[in-house]
């Protein structure tokens, strides 16, 4: 369910919006200069889909859809970050490692040859008027700096089978077995079903949303969250806010989604164009369960 919605045509009506939802946040996580990995043919080398990274002419295409909103994204969160002026900041970089890369081709190989972040972005940190913490993703996952969507997936997987092992799924999710495969099913606030976990399938984008929510909060405590995503994942980055909560329990008091456009964009202020906000905020109740307020 989303609280409520904004449509911020300027940073500074941004800034407006963030102070609403949380006047003094302690602790402030974002994710932010999210971008796609892509396949070289020609090259034989996975690129990521960063304006500055792809200086080929074949690249134009990449480098105008998709590839200048990533840095864009990187800067701005540096610049709400040093606007909202919490005591403790980290910041997050999620990558799309598996829409644009072929089954046959190992992604590890990305993640091998950068063992830090693009120099933009590093240009930026160096530039910027604070010094968050990089979230890292775990030794184990073997991305270094960045958190990989695939193994979001899988770590949300595990957390799920876990839960189901141990007996610990909330009130609200359920346990069918329909021919070899054992699916969870989660009645959501509207009282609609969902399938939140098969047996059979690896996890989607509502799963990676609600493990990096999981992440977050588990690491940083943090007590508001704000994603700097595609506008065109937005059903999935919603979807996936409710899960981690409803489903994991990740206890993030307040979530901020911000959905901006991934094309004709030259300039940090071109993200506005087709900027939404959307707003959820949970509680605890005198028992220590989350509870919607609206903001």
């Amino acid at each position: 369910m989303i609280l409520s919605r904004g449509f911020p045509a300027s940073f500074g009506e941004l800034v407006s919006l963030v102070r609403e939802s949380t006047p003094s946040p302690e602790s402030v996580t974002i994710q932010a200069g999210h971008f796609l990995l892509y396949y070289d043919t020609v090259e034989d080398r996975i690129l990521p889909c960063i304006s500055s990274e792809l200086d080929a002419p074949r690249h134009e295409v990449l480098r105008r859809e998709v590839g200048r909103f990533p840095a864009q994204t990187f800067g701005l969160g540096l610049r709400l970050l040093a606007a909202i002026g919490a005591p403790r900041n980290h910041l997050m970089v999620v990558v799309n490692d598996w829409q644009y890369i072929p089954k046959q081709v190992d992604r590890q190989r990305f993640y091998m040859a950068r063992p830090d972040l693009p120099a933009e972005y590093r240009h930026m940190l160096g530039a910027a008027s604070i010094s968050p913490t990089l979230l890292r993703a775990e030794k184990s996952a073997k991305t270094g700096p960045f958190h990989g969507e695939m193994n979001l997936r899988n770590q949300y997987r595990k957390v799920v089978e876990k839960m189901i092992a141990s007996g610990t799924l909330p009130a609200g999710a359920g346990l069918e077995t329909h021919g070899e495969n054992l699916v969870c099913n989660l009645t959501d606030a509207m009282g609609s079903k969902k399938e939140v976990y098969c047996s059979s399938k690896s996890g989607d984008c509502a799963a990676e949303i609600a493990q990096m929510l999981r992440i977050a909060r588990q690491k940083t405590a943090c007590d508001l969250f704000i994603n700097l995503y595609p506008a065109v994942c937005r059903n999935f980055v919603e979807s996936g806010t409710e899960l981690g909560e409803e489903l994991l329990g990740n206890g993030v008091p307040t979530v901020l989604n911000i959905g901006m456009p991934t094309h004709k964009i030259e300039t940090q202020a071109d993200l506005f164009s087709e900027c939404e906000v959307t707003l959820h905020n949970w509680k605890p109740c005198a028992d220590n369960t989350p509870q919607r307020r609206r903001v």
